[in-house]
């Protein structure tokens, strides 16, 4: 038996990748490499790793040597390096079926991206003697020069809607809940009521993740309840959670039964963009899984933020009452959360002291 190629060509914006990351979480056996966007940036996506890490990113923040360029975009290159090393694993080490999304100009022309393990990849499964199949994202109008420069004249060519004929059509709609109820035993007063950006930092969160989700919550005790903006819609902590930490917010909202994504945001991130708030909420309809985000590879998951999806709210719940598992970062690993790699790790960093909120303007 011989690996079959099979080149999936569409034209630029058809919805590919999306099609393509449905198709693989019905097909969770496949090693897959794909480039989604999200929050308007490509991002790298493995998804035997669970793990998105940042590609594309902004010329003037990283040094030279850090970086490739092709055309508009530039890209990090050591996130490619690292799926250059999986490519291989996955070939050398597995029957599994591959799919990589995309190859273009940024391999065959700059002979960087995912080069150059994707050729000797590619030579090792024409000669392996395994019944594996090996997928290719390649753009139409590159294609005549893609089979060219990688003999795959006999590969099958197909358009991604042969793939996945159906995917969802409706968005799935997401709620943002604020945590609001911490003790702040370090920080010496409320973390959701310090001012970094001229309002105190709830009511900052909230304006940036309204843009994004249906409604925003405040998660916070009950006797708190008068610290917050009254036009804010308030959840108040259900007291038996009141061993389950930042837990407790969540737990207490699922008792309302709600069916929508959850987006969770903790206080302690003064730097904390609306980009980050939006490849959560993108991440977690698009690969249809929780999400949370992360420092780096090696860096845990980062619990209060984090993007819980409507299909693990009773594994939540099972966890906490059945395992007595009150510990959200530890329930996010056990859910095989996908973390999200930031390219900016200072973004996320907690302040947790009033000497951190006092010398918060240094690292802007």
């Amino acid at each position: 038996m011989k690996t079959k190629f099979t080149i999936i060509s569409d034209p630029i914006r058809s919805g590919k990748t999306s099609r393509l990351i449905h198709w693989l979480n019905q097909h969770p056996q496949v090693f897959g490499v794909l480039m989604p966007d999200l929050a308007g940036k490509r991002k790298l996506y493995l998804n035997h790793l669970n793990l998105v890490l940042p590609l594309e990113v902004f010329e003037k923040d990283f040094s030279e040597s850090e970086l490739v360029q092709i055309g508009r975009f530039t890209f990090l290159k050591e996130p490619f390096l690292f799926a250059q090393q999986l490519l291989l694993d996955a070939i050398n080490l597995s029957t599994n079926d591959i799919v990589i999304d995309e190859i273009g100009k940024l391999e065959f022309k700059n002979n960087s991206g995912f080069e150059p393990a994707l050729s000797e990849g590619l030579k090792l499964l024409a000669l392996e003697n395994k019944d594996r199949k090996c997928y290719l994202v390649v753009r139409d109008y590159l294609l005549d020069e893609a089979i060219k420069h990688y003999s795959l004249q006999d590969a099958e060519i197909v358009g991604s809607e042969q793939m996945v004929e159906v995917i969802p059509e409706h968005p799935m709609e997401t709620i943002a809940l604020v945590l609001c109820g911490g003790f702040s035993r370090r920080m010496k007063q409320p973390k959701a009521l310090l001012n970094y950006h001229e309002l105190p930092q709830y009511l900052w969160l909230n304006l940036l993740a309204q843009p994004l989700v249906k409604e925003v919550f405040i998660s916070c005790k009950k006797e708190q309840s008068n610290w917050f903006d009254t036009s804010l819609k308030q959840i108040h902590d259900n007291p038996k959670y009141e061993d389950a930490g930042p837990l407790t917010g969540l737990l207490t909202l699922l008792e309302t039964n709600i069916t929508s994504a959850i987006l969770i945001i903790g206080c302690d991130y003064p730097l904390l963009s609306k980009e980050y708030m939006q490849q959560l909420t993108e991440a977690c309809q698009l690969l249809n899984c929780s999400v949370a985000l992360s420092k780096s590879v090696d860096e845990p998951l980062e619990p209060m933020l984090c993007c819980i999806h409507p299909k693990d709210f009773k594994a939540i719940q099972n966890l906490y009452f059945d395992k007595k598992e009150n510990s959200l970062s530890k329930i996010l690993r056990q859910l095989n959360a996908i973390k999200i790699v930031v390219e900016y790790p200072n973004k996320i960093k907690s302040f947790d002291t009033p000497m951190e909120f006092s010398s918060f303007r240094t690292y802007l």
